[in-house]
């Protein structure tokens, strides 16, 4: 299940997946895997996008680098396996 990050230090890994979700008059989903983690900044591989549950080409080599309290702004969530 998806779950709102607040806390990057005890909630985030290498290889995770984390998404943003953006609703505005169309609804955007991003998805990134974190491929590195170097002192506050988590290096993320664009992984999928969907605008209206539609899936939107990508360039597979597109990374974004971002910190905690960026990843926090944006309302980044992350994927957890349902421990229930």
């Amino acid at each position: 299940m998806w779950q709102q990050i607040h806390d990057c230090g005890k909630q985030l890994n290498a290889g995770y997946r984390i998404r943003q979700t953006v609703r505005e008059e169309d609804e955007y989903v991003t998805e990134y895997k974190i491929t590195e983690i170097e002192t506050d900044q988590y290096k993320l591989l664009l992984v999928s996008k969907l605008k209206n549950n539609v899936e939107v080409p990508i360039d597979p080599n597109e990374v974004v680098v971002l910190n905690c309290d960026q990843i926090i702004e944006y309302h980044l969530e992350v994927w957890v396996e349902d421990a229930g």
